[in-house]
C-alpha cells in the first residue's frame, strides 16, 4: 500500500511539474539561465570554471537560434572573442541579469544595425 501511494504522489508532483513549465512562455534553460554575475565569477576563476567554456557554445547556439527564428535575412555573427567582449560589458552594468538577456540585447543590437 505504502508503495502504491508513493507512486501516486510522485505522479502528481511530476505531472503538476509538467503542468507548470507549460506555462512558463520562452522559458530558459541551461548556462543561459545563469546570471552575468555567475558567468563573471566564472570568468574570473573564482567560480565554476566549466560555466565560462560552456557559455561560448551556449552563446552561438542561442544567437543561430535567433537567427533562424527571428530574422529573414540572417544576421552576421560576431566571433566567440567579440560575444565575450558584449558580455563582459554587459555583465559589468547588468549583473543581475542573465547571459540570456545580454545575449538578446546583442542580437537586436545586431538586427538594428543591420549587420548582415
Amino acid at each position: 500500500m505504502k508503495k502504491y501511494l508513493c507512486t501516486i504522489f510522485l505522479t502528481s508532483l511530476m505531472s503538476f511539474g509538467a503542468a507548470q513549465a507549460q506555462n512558463v512562455k520562452n522559458a530558459i534553460v541551461g548556462v543561459g539561465a545563469f546570471t552575468c554575475g555567475d558567468w563573471t565569477e566564472a570568468r574570473s576563476g573564482r567560480g565554476t570554471p566549466i560555466l565560462a567554456s560552456a557559455t561560448e557554445t551556449w552563446a552561438q547556439g542561442y544567437l543561430s537560434g535567433s537567427n533562424q527564428q527571428y530574422s529573414a535575412e540572417y544576421v552576421t555573427l560576431p566571433s566567440v572573442s567579440t560575444i565575450n567582449a558584449y558580455l563582459e560589458n554587459y555583465c559589468r552594468q547588468y549583473p543581475l541579469k542573465r547571459i540570456h538577456e545580454g545575449l538578446g540585447a546583442l542580437y537586436a543590437q545586431l538586427a538594428k544595425e543591420g549587420v548582415r
